[in-house]
């Protein structure tokens, strides 16, 4: 991957021709890259899809797709089921048609971090129309710990101290029905979660961001929101009983 990066690294600018990969467990995209599509496994009655907005997602490794496919396998069988009998994985790959801009939060180690760079691009997640979703806790908005990550983006060169502390503890409190070690990753794939999809898309591209780059493994994820920028899909499926 040739990325330039600006702006302290979080600006990333990706020439054509990278080679991405994702994983299907109900059915592989059709006659192309569908935005409207949403898979029946992440819908919910209440809360209706998770990827409401039609973005696109993809590791920038063949294994990690197919690792984090058998995970989702083991964790949704009994409904996978459902639409794929045999559980088996279907990979497809892309490359990227043209240059593509992006927000580059990979290099986050935290909630705090990630939230503060969201907070120097002036991104402004921290709304009353912008939420925490953790099921089945219900929903939070990030405008409760919006001052608090104003304390800490407005001193970040200070040394710590009790308030910095006391913000970070907030921070880090609102997300305590998730597992510390899953909180960053949760927190960079809620910014585009069911409402919350269209509202950062419409942030990110209004900066001329074509998407953004995150870590949830040990492989980057690309969030991407144009498919013109991509080729037509690539189909391989692993049956289910060659998968251990």
């Amino acid at each position: 991957m040739k990325c330039e990066s600006h702006n302290k690294n979080t600006h990333c600018i990706i020439n054509a021709g990278l080679l991405l990969y994702r994983y299907d467990v109900t059915e592989p995209p059709k006659g192309g890259w569908v935005q409207d599509y949403k898979s029946p496994i992440y819908c919910w009655d209440d809360a209706g899809p998770k990827n409401e907005v039609g973005a696109f997602f993809f590791f920038d490794t063949e294994k990690e797709a197919i690792e984090v496919g058998k995970n989702v396998l083991n964790q949704k069988e009994d409904v996978i089921r459902i639409y794929n009998p045999e559980l088996s994985i279907w990979i497809t790959k892309t490359i990227t048609q043209d240059r593509l801009y992006l927000l580059d939060l990979s290099q986050c180690k935290n909630v705090v971090e990630l939230y503060v760079t969201l907070w120097h691009e002036h991104i402004n997640v921290f709304r009353d129309d912008f939420y925490k979703f953790v099921y089945p806790y219900g929903s939070k908005p990030l405008s409760l710990i919006k001052e608090d990550i104003k304390r800490i983006a407005c001193h970040d060169n200070e040394a710590k101290t009790d308030k910095r502390q006391e913000c970070q503890y907030n921070i880090y409190n609102f997300y305590n029905t998730v597992d510390e070690s899953k909180q960053l990753a949760y927190a960079c794939q809620g910014l585009t979660d069911f409402s919350n999809g269209k509202i950062f898309k419409k942030l990110i591209e209004k900066k001329g961001f074509d998407g953004y780059i995150f870590r949830e493994t040990d492989a980057n994820t690309f969030c991407l929101f144009n498919p013109e920028k991509l080729s037509f899909p690539e189909v391989s499926l692993i049956q289910g009983n060659k998968l251990n």
